[in-house]
């Protein structure tokens, strides 16, 4: 029995992380991270889904998500996919991260970083 393909499993995981249970959005956000860092999915698999996963993860850029979501953003611009960067200025993340990074003063410099790449790359 042949399995799922790698976009048809990762779609169910990027659309829980609009669930509106924190906790299942936790464990979304915990298994994408940990799939991201240990190679099981690489991003190329994810810019498909680049439309629903951007504003899912700006979505969750609050407590008790918003350091693994920054994670998984830094790993995405890590990759230096034209395709996620695109997304993330078409989602405004650079206000919505200036934002949250006024917020949340502790996590203000990974805050700037993120930013900082995406608007970088956008140059």
């Amino acid at each position: 029995m042949e399995s799922l393909p790698a976009v048809g499993r990762l779609d169910a995981l990027v659309l829980k992380l609009r669930h509106p249970l924190a906790k299942i959005r936790f464990r979304s956000l915990h298994a994408l991270l940990f799939k991201l860092q240990e190679r099981l999915v690489c991003w190329q698999e994810l810019e498909p889904l680049q439309n629903v996963l951007i504003p899912a993860l700006l979505a969750n850029l609050e407590p008790p998500l918003e350091l693994k979501t920054l994670h998984v953003l830094q790993l995405l611009l890590q990759s230096q996919s034209e395709i996620f960067v695109a997304s993330l200025q078409h989602h405004g993340a650079a206000q919505k991260l200036q934002r949250a990074a006024n917020a949340n003063p502790e996590l203000q410099s990974t805050y700037e970083k993120v930013k900082n790449h995406v608007l970088k790359s956008l140059s």
